[in-house]
């Protein structure tokens, strides 16, 4: 789960900082913003529900008991690969400064 949600943190990072510093023709900077790491554990409980359901399809181990988060079904597997996508551009969109020292919140 750490590993999956490092990668998509490195991912989106990399694409949102070229893409601002792109569209500013400066170069961007990172704040330190100790309010924004919301969006992180978000997108961490968002990666480890989307795996638990990935794997349990993989698996066929998948109910639809009670606890239907964990059901193993494929419009789980979407919402939450797209939540943990969604949180990791909203952390990066409020991080990432160009060199005027707007973000994108700003």
């Amino acid at each position: 789960m750490v590993l999956s949600h490092n990668a998509l943190y490195i991912t989106v990072g990399s694409v949102w900082i070229s893409f601002a510093e792109r569209r500013s023709g400066e170069e961007a900077t990172i704040r330190h913003d100790r309010e924004l790491y919301g969006y992180q554990w978000g997108a961490m409980l968002c990666v480890l529900i989307f795996l638990d359901n990935l794997l349990k399809r993989i698996e066929g181990t998948g109910n639809t008991g009670w606890f239907w988060l964990s059901s193993g079904r494929m419009d789980l597997i979407f919402v939450f690969g797209v939540f943990s996508v969604v949180c990791q551009i909203l952390f990066w969109s409020e991080i990432v400064q160009t060199g005027n020292g707007c973000t994108h919140g700003e």
